[in-house]
């Protein structure tokens, strides 16, 4: 049947995603120790984190990404949006938390006079545990697609038969009066 290979399709499909609204605001230009943190710009808006999973017990497990706004287009927007997509069928909470160029103390060196839109988004990840509900729901719903799909194919078939029992039963009825 053709459905099974949709459901199959359908399940790795759906997304677990997390959405952050935004609007830059000019904050003093830090000089930030950012070295192998990814940035995105005009250039390079999307990128791939591998962030480890820590069990629910632990802290969670995140990367910070620097947002270069003044750079190219990006300088003359106004708002926003960071996406983070993940399989729903992996049990993982997100969060997301964007954050000015004013960092803490601990990672900040000696502001400059210059203004920035910079900001840094910090990602967080925790293992959930066990997949969330919807991809849980996906072979209950197959399963009702393929009975309601027999069930569509069988009903004609049934009520046909049906329908020669009762005319043989009233025929039957009718010769005995």
């Amino acid at each position: 049947m053709i459905i099974w290979p949709i459901l199959a399709l359908a399940a790795s499909v759906f997304a677990n995603t997390e959405i952050v609204n935004f609007e830059p605001t000019l904050t003093a230009d830090v000089q930030v120790a950012a070295d192998g943190w990814p940035v995105l710009t005009p250039a390079n808006n999307e990128i791939q984190l591998a962030i480890p999973a820590l069990r629910r017990e632990e802290f969670a497990n995140e990367a910070i990404i620097k947002l270069d706004l003044d750079t190219g287009e990006w300088d003359r927007f106004t708002k926003f949006t960071l996406r983070l997509h993940t399989l729903l069928s992996i049990p993982l909470t997100y969060t997301i938390h964007p954050f000015p160029s004013a960092l803490p103390l601990s990672l900040q060196s000696t502001p400059s006079s210059t203004q920035t839109r910079t900001k840094y988004a910090r990602v967080s990840v925790i293992y959930a545990g066990k997949p969330p509900p919807t991809s849980s729901m996906v072979p209950v719903v197959g399963a009702i697609l393929v009975v309601a799909a027999c069930a569509a194919m069988a009903v004609p078939r049934v009520a046909r038969f049906l329908e020669e029992i009762v005319r043989v039963g009233k025929e039957k009825e009718g010769k005995k009066e």
